[in-house]
């Protein structure tokens, strides 16, 4: 089913509106300023900066619960889109900030110096309640949390320095260098070790790096991998390489799908494995147009061993139809599955714009749930409102 979202209207994917309380929905973590909200409500300027507090909404019972309020003070640009990462069980919540970007005049006018401060990691035990900057030179890096929970790989993807993995029960970080080329990673699905995937001469190596001790060899491709997970009952991994996306078992078996990569460098896709299941999510993205004005996006679900295959649904979005009364546009990110289900949750974020500046004010992220294999049409079971600034889902 083709379904098409512009820019001038809100967001055509939710044929069902969740006012009615359904259960095992999961919850949403995000980051509101009341501050911005308002602004949008009573018709004043967008602020520069206000108080941002840190939501949980339980999408189950419909309760939602401040978590900490004033968690940020400041600018409300370095709060926006900030990385949120939630452990496995709900314990511990990791937030990275944005770097502070200032520019400053250079040595002459046409070359302006461009200043980034890293604004920290920061770590938020739900048991104890207690915050800490457990990362000070945070700036845009992948945050991973281990399935056991217990551990956070902290990876800077545009980068040839070390990766990170903090131990949230002992405070200790340990970094593993040597990974130059490095292009994605995952967790193994069924023990404490990350998987660090370096492109090579000879195409793409996989590593297994354990949380103490030497990397291992796992397995090496022949082509590049832009993108892998592990499969969630441990038997392989789902990769994505120049010509597509394929099905790796250890041992050495390999199976294609039909999701086919166009030679194009903004094509992309992310992969979602239900943990301990069988099915896959895939979200493949196909930039097109200068510059790039049009996204294609397609959502496909399969089983680990590859049979199962279907293209759940597609979405094309125009960046051409901004108007000056402002307009919409809708990122869609897969985020993962509900829990014990054969339900998969996608996240948009809607940001709405004038003629030539983005007015901010009235932005917000909307989660959805696509049912496999009968649910083509995405039912909405969230939205944020107006105000907020980043958005997480987990199952709960």
């Amino acid at each position: 089913m083709t379904m098409r979202i512009f820019v001038t209207i809100f967001i055509v994917l939710a044929v069902v509106s969740a006012s009615t309380v359904q259960a095992d929905l999961g919850r949403v973590i995000y980051l509101h300023s009341d501050d911005l909200a308002k602004s949008s409500a009573d018709g004043a300027l967008a602020p520069h900066s206000g108080r941002v507090d840190l939501v949980e909404s339980n999408l189950s019972s419909g309760n939602q619960l401040v978590l900490i309020k004033g968690f940020f003070n400041g600018a409300l640009g370095d709060f926006r889109d900030s990385s949120i990462a939630i452990s496995r069980d709900g314990r511990y919540i990791a937030i990275g900030q944005k770097p502070t970007i200032t520019v400053s005049e250079g040595d002459s006018p046409d070359e302006p110096t461009i200043t980034m401060t890293p604004n920290g990691l920061r770590l938020w035990d739900r048991k104890t309640r207690l915050v800490k900057v457990i990362y000070p030179g945070f700036t845009h890096e992948q945050l991973l949390w281990s399935g056991s929970g217990r551990y956070l790989a902290i990876i800077d993807p545009y980068s040839e320095g070390p990766v990170r993995i903090y131990d949230a029960v002992t405070g200790r970080t340990r970094t593993h260098s040597g990974y130059v080329e490095f292009t994605c990673a995952a967790w193994s699905a069924k023990r404490d070790e990350i998987i660090l995937v370096v492109f090579t001469k000879k195409g793409s190596t996989a590593y297994a790096q354990p949380i103490a001790g030497r990397r291992k060899v796992l397995f090496k491709w022949h082509d590049s991998i832009d993108a892998i997970a592990a499969l969630g009952d441990g038997s392989g991994y789902v990769l994505c390489d120049s010509k597509g996306v394929c099905i790796y078992k250890l041992g050495g078996r390999t199976k294609r799908l039909p999701i086919y990569r166009s030679h194009n460098d903004p094509w992309g896709i992310t992969f979602q494995a239900q943990p301990n299941g069988l099915w896959i999510a895939a979200l493949s993205s196909y930039s097109y147009g200068e510059p790039h004005i049009n996204d294609d996006k397609a959502l496909y679900v399969f089983r680990s061993d590859g049979s199962g295959f279907q293209r759940m649904a597609k979405w094309s979005t125009s960046y051409l139809s901004i108007q000056p009364s402002g307009g919409s546009i809708a990122l869609m990110e897969l985020v993962g599955w509900l829990n014990n289900t054969y339900r998969v949750v996608l996240r948009g974020q809607v940001i709405w714009g004038g003629e030539a500046v983005v007015d901010n004010r009235s932005d917000r992220f909307v989660f959805w749930t696509f049912d496999v294999p009968s649910g083509r049409v995405g039912k909405e079971i969230f939205d944020t409102g107006p105000g907020c600034l980043s958005a997480v889902w987990w199952p709960g």
